[in-house]
């Protein structure tokens, strides 16, 4: 391989990458909103919707690599299947105090890729 190919496949990775880590930030500050809807179901007595969307949390998450978060949208998902109206108050907090955390590690690797000149100059 020549090192015009190496600098390509390099430059196709990184915007892959980049890409990647878009797409994981947009997904994550999303979350917050179907996390109320799952609450505001739960609270209405709708087990099914809020099972049907604590089971999307479940598997995008495991998906984009947040397995906390995944395993404790599973959690609701189980809540909503048995109709329990107690308990989904501290799932819901502590599905949201995961999100929140990381976002947290999401904005860390941010500034630490502006510090190192990784970033585009759009962002």
């Amino acid at each position: 391989m020549s090192n015009r190919e190496e600098t390509y496949e390099s430059e196709s990775v990184k915007e892959h990458r980049r890409k990647w880590a878009e797409l994981k930030a947009k997904y994550l500050h999303a979350l917050p909103e179907e996390i109320a809807y799952i609450e505001v179901a739960l609270r209405n007595r709708e087990y099914a919707l809020a099972k049907k969307h604590a089971h999307r949390i479940k598997g995008t998450s495991a998906t984009f690599g947040f397995g906390a978060v995944s395993l404790s949208a599973a959690g609701l998902e189980r809540l909503a299947a048995a109709h329990a109206e107690d308990g989904y108050s501290g799932a819901v907090n502590e599905i949201m105090r995961l999100v929140e955390h990381e976002m947290s590690l999401l904005d860390l690797q941010d500034r630490s890729q502006v510090d190192r000149g990784e970033r585009g100059s759009d962002g």
